[in-house]
């Protein structure tokens, strides 16, 4: 392949991509062949379009080939990661939600991308509560060992994708970075719940986790918006269980709970959505904001096989809480990465040194 122009004006008539001609392009891609301009238009017309299933495993197989490769132990790992996008600027829903699955006996890799630039981003939020994520993989992976619960900062593990992720957000809109990046976690996966930033998205990201080897998951969407399960309005999740996927409309009423306005989610820095943060993670809030973390945290827990089904996860979600479990490993989390982070300066420096006495 020279040039992306002919795989450009194919999306722009409509084609679809078989797996393996995704692949060949998203390897193209990933080689670092083609243009800022050609990857950008390339990214709009896939957006016009939309994306396929066989394109989407096409493209996660390439990125897949060209990770840092990883070891990790794979028995019930899930990854909580969604696309992003959505139209609310909450404080960091699918992030506590890790917290608070792991605190209740999950062992959760969960992705985190690049900045986006909205100035709350996961990562940011991670170093405000003291959690510093760009370690090097095999200490991001330690984490994981001693604490059940870790963050792949996607950089870190897959760096053919920065020309990608840098045109993606020079481009401004949604587009295949965001659909793309919850499948493409290093490690093997036994579930994953995964907000999504429109509607017929949760079918189409269900059937590519299921081709991927993934046994249980969630993806949803809040109507309203919102990317995660939603207190707000009612919320689409198509759930994967057994080799199925059965789509439906969640409601909070489900659980006995009362919409709240989406206004009661939001937050405006990292440093602000760091504040809620430690304030849900206590377990002593009692509100729409602990709510959503528990419904989320639910799907999680479910995904992993520690709940049979989404109310007894949610249940066990809002217990988690009120122990306050989820604000010990939060501590636990945050103290072991510090001890990693102090060790990898240490080794750093040293390095350093040898290099300056030859």
């Amino acid at each position: 392949m020279r040039s992306l122009a002919n795989v450009i004006q194919k999306l722009i008539d409509k084609n679809t991509f078989p797996q393996k001609d995704a692949a060949e392009i998203m390897e193209y891609i990933l080689s670092g062949k083609c243009s800022d301009a050609e990857l950008g238009a390339f990214l709009i017309a896939m957006r016009l379009k939309g994306e396929d299933l066989t394109e989407l495993l096409g493209f996660t197989q390439a990125v897949h080939r060209q990770a840092v490769r990883v070891r990790a132990p794979s028995a019930k790992l899930i990854d909580t990661c969604g696309t992003g996008g959505g139209l609310q600027d909450t404080f960091n829903i699918s992030t506590l939600a890790a917290f608070v699955a792991a605190a209740a006996g999950a062992r959760v890799a969960k992705q985190v991308y690049a900045d986006p630039g909205c100035g709350c981003s996961s990562r940011q939020v991670l170093a405000r509560l003291g959690i510093n994520i760009e370690m090097a993989p095999e200490k991001i992976l330690k984490l994981l060992a001693k604490t059940g619960l870790t963050f792949l900062y996607l950089p870190l593990f897959h760096p053919r994708l920065e020309q990608l992720t840098r045109v993606s957000g020079q481009i401004g809109v949604l587009n295949l970075t965001n659909t793309l990046f919850p499948l493409i976690n290093p490690l093997r996966l036994q579930g994953q719940s995964i907000g999504v930033f429109n509607e017929p998205m949760t079918t189409l990201l269900a059937s590519v986790v299921r081709a991927q080897g993934v046994k249980r998951a969630f993806v949803f969407h809040g109507v309203e918006g919102l990317d995660e399960i939603s207190i707000a309005a009612s919320t689409r999740i198509s759930e994967l269980h057994s080799g199925l996927i059965s789509t439906y409309i969640f409601t909070p009423e489900r659980f006995g709970l009362q919409s709240a306005s989406i206004s009661t989610l939001h937050c405006d820095s990292a440093a602000n959505s760091a504040q809620i943060c430690k304030v849900i993670l206590t377990g002593r809030e009692d509100s729409p904001r602990a709510d959503v973390v528990a419904l989320n945290a639910a799907a999680a827990l479910v995904a992993a096989g520690l709940a049979k089904d989404f109310q007894s996860g949610f249940q066990k979600a809002k217990e988690t809480l009120h122990k306050g479990l989820a604000c010990k490993k939060l501590e636990e989390v945050a103290a072991v990465a510090q001890s990693l982070t102090k060790k990898q300066k240490k080794v750093a420096h040293l390095l350093k040194n040898k290099r300056k006495s030859r």
